[in-house]
């Protein structure tokens, strides 16, 4: 019998029902602002629950901090939902709501094929909580990746969906030059990105300089915030299809900073 046609952004479509009940194409254009807008009300959410001050003007800075960014957002696509989702759990992570974690899991496996970012997310967490307070507390790992495990066996597409996630992921990671995968998955060239994304690349350098000078040493919230960041970035030199999160968590990181 043949594997059937995945559909890996199963949530996602879902969640496009309310927008198709007119004009499907204007409906997809409200449907990419919506989603965006939940992006941004999402890192809002994020630093407003940190205290941070001007928390609005911060998030509102999503809007202007990368043109490829906000090229991304405005396409009718998961990754917006995908970062909202990442913020949320980024914001849960700072204020010990392991728990949770576990339904946001299960929850982005269902929604998008981006969810390892998850359980990583949580990694580089346990690994500031150790270096910074030497304890060592693997429950956000073990909650994330319950979550994500859960998403993963609980779906009407199992084991296929899990055939799948390897087979789409793992090529594009280690041999994206010697297959044929779509120009979002090649990175800019240094021009290109100087172009598209000053200000987040300004950001993050004006978080690590700050850091610099002010001689203090780097709490918790900073310290994830820059490994996440520096991550993100990582991936954007690798895939330009990573702009969606190097320049939020870069602000992210500035504001923490």
């Amino acid at each position: 019998q043949p594997a059937p046609v995945l559909p890996h952004h199963f949530l996602f479509h879902v969640a496009l029902i309310p927008f198709t009940f007119d004009d499907l194409r204007m409906g997809a254009k409200w449907a990419a602002v919506f989603f965006a807008s939940l992006a941004f009300l999402s890192t809002w959410n994020l630093l407003k629950n940190q205290r941070i001050a001007y928390a609005p003007l911060w998030a509102l800075g999503l809007a202007a901090v990368s043109e490829a960014f906000i090229y991304r957002m405005s396409i009718t696509r998961a990754q917006s939902l995908s970062l909202a989702v990442l913020m949320l759990g980024l914001d849960w992570l700072l204020r010990k709501k392991y728990s949770s974690l576990a339904l946001l899991g299960f929850v982005y496996v269902w929604l998008y094929d981006a969810f390892p970012l998850l359980p990583i997310i949580s990694g580089i967490y346990v690994l500031a909580v150790w270096l910074s307070e030497r304890k060592l507390d693997i429950r956000p790992i073990l909650y994330s990746g319950a979550g994500v495990t859960l998403g993963l066996v609980f779906n009407p597409y199992f084991p296929y969906n899990i055939v799948f996630a390897i087979q789409h992921i793992l090529p594009k990671l280690f041999e994206a030059t010697t297959i044929s995968v779509g120009n979002e998955w090649y990175p800019y060239d240094t021009g290109q990105l100087l172009e598209n994304s000053p200000l987040a690349l300004a950001a993050f350098i004006s978080g690590a300089l700050a850091l610099g000078l002010s001689g203090k040493r780097i709490d918790l919230r900073t310290a994830v915030s820059f490994v996440l960041a520096g991550l993100f970035g990582l991936m954007l030199f690798q895939s330009r299809r990573f702009i969606e999160y190097f320049p939020p968590f870069a602000l992210v990181f500035a504001a923490f900073a």
